[in-house]
């Protein structure tokens, strides 16, 4: 059976996981978008921002907005932080690299 200290050691986040450094915590993550766009009109704006998917209780304070968050080797700004579901995985929006 998993529980908490699975969320902590990566276990869900074993095969797809990026590394994450907040100040002196590393932990594994979920990344999406590392490479988000907009088209406007023939041009292409490269926007730089990601979406990372943490367990809830993987670093401790947790990341907050305006925060500087390493993943995978690239620095990125907090933008927002959401719980998701029950509150075993917190979504950040990151601004970046910077």
């Amino acid at each position: 059976m998993l529980g908490d200290s699975d969320f902590v050691s990566g276990v869900f986040f074993k095969d797809f996981g990026v590394p994450v450094l907040y100040g002196t915590q590393m932990t594994v993550a979920l990344l999406d978008n590392p490479s988000s766009s907009e088209h406007f009109g023939s041009t292409r704006v490269e926007l730089g921002g990601a979406v990372i998917k943490i367990g809830s209780i993987s670093l401790d304070p947790m990341p907050k907005p305006k925060d500087t968050i390493t993943v995978n080797g690239r620095d990125y700004t907090v933008q927002e932080r959401t719980y998701l579901d029950d509150g075993g995985f917190t979504e950040f929006k990151l601004k970046g690299p910077q």
